[in-house]
């Protein structure tokens, strides 16, 4: 019996390519204008700001090992989650981070309701997702 339909089937690849992008979303900023704007739209809210680039292989592992366990990203829904793209190094990316004292990615930070840092919560480097969940929760 032949199965006419077959083609519409998700290839085994395809599913794998399904699986691996389901990570947490960040709203992208890379500048000190874009920031300040999202940061005072979500005044009152749990925020956590990520320093990431595309060049920045602790921040793929960090991506992978720590974001991607479910029991971190069910966690980190109760935040708006804010990502800071360092990739493209220029004035602006340079600016961001040295207001916020950051020397390099990754560095994540939290904000309290009246969005300032809240420098104990600060991370700088990898952290595995067992030590961030316990982190999440002070």
């Amino acid at each position: 019996m032949t199965k006419p339909l077959e083609f519409l089937k998700p290839s085994p690849s395809a599913t794998a390519t399904i699986e691996k992008s389901s990570h947490v979303e960040f709203q992208k900023v890379s500048s000190i204008e874009e920031l300040d704007a999202l940061l005072a739209k979500n005044k009152g809210k749990k925020i956590m700001l990520d320093f990431s680039a595309e060049w920045c292989a602790v921040c793929k592992e960090l991506d992978k090992k720590t974001f991607s366990n479910e029991a971190v990203k069910a966690k980190m829904r109760e935040f708006v989650l804010i990502q800071a793209d360092l990739t493209q190094n220029g004035q602006k990316q340079k600016d961001l981070s040295k207001k916020y004292g950051v020397f390099g990615p990754p560095a994540i930070m939290f904000f309290d309701a009246n969005l300032e840092v809240i420098k104990s919560k600060t991370i700088v480097g990898f952290i595995a997702a067992d030590e961030f969940l316990k982190h999440l929760d002070k």
